[in-house]
């Protein structure tokens, strides 16, 4: 029984197999004769309740020291990258986090986008207008209330043909140099003695 989420296009409840994350999990345990159960919950649930052994994991989680002290990680399913999203016409271009200084920059509250970043955002260095989901983001940036969004690529990709029309997705380019990449693993509750077994087969 493995907890899930909303987080298209990798993992939806409304999406075919529920999504290619979800579909490569499922048939990983169906290859060793093993059923897969998916909860769908918002992701703070999702992870208190695999984090306690009331379900036995939960799918899609980057395995930060946090989480490696909450959870046995698989190796990963599959890496994600992050990237920054502007509008055609405005000539914005970065290198490294101190380039971004003087841009009005717009991130999703809770997500992380690496070490350096998330350091000069507590330094006070680095300013980000947070807001609480990614299809904020894409709004603000078409109405220029931000310069720049960090987001998921394919995330942000999926979005975009989801709620624009052709005219609006086509103002809206991605910046070649990426934020980061994240390694993406199935979280086994450390609190349930078959996490280990699980996770070997």
């Amino acid at each position: 029984r493995i907890t899930n989420g909303e987080w298209a296009p990798f993992t939806s409840d409304q999406l075919p197999d529920k999504g290619p994350l979800s579909r490569l999990i499922a048939e990983a345990f169906a290859l060793e004769g093993i059923t897969v159960e998916y909860g769908y919950f918002p992701w703070k649930r999702a992870y208190d309740y695999a984090k306690t052994a009331k379900w036995d994991g939960s799918i899609g989680w980057a395995p930060t020291p946090k989480h490696l002290q909450d959870f046995y990680m698989s190796k990963p399913v599959l890496m994600v990258d992050k990237g920054l999203f502007h509008l055609k016409n405005i000539p914005f271009d970065w290198q490294r986090i101190d380039d971004l200084r003087g841009w009005k920059v717009g991130g999703t509250a809770g997500y992380s986008y690496g070490d350096e970043w998330d350091q000069a955002v507590r330094e006070g260095k680095l300013k980000v207008d947070e807001v609480s989901t990614d299809e904020q983001n894409i709004r603000k940036l078409l109405l220029r209330r931000v310069d720049v969004v960090a987001m998921e690529v394919d995330v942000a990709r999926h979005l975009m043909r989801k709620l624009l029309s052709q005219e609006e997705a086509a103002m809206i380019t991605q910046h070649p140099k990426l934020v980061m990449q994240t390694p993406i693993c199935l979280a086994l509750s450390r609190q349930s003695a078959r996490s280990p077994e699980l996770l070997t087969r």
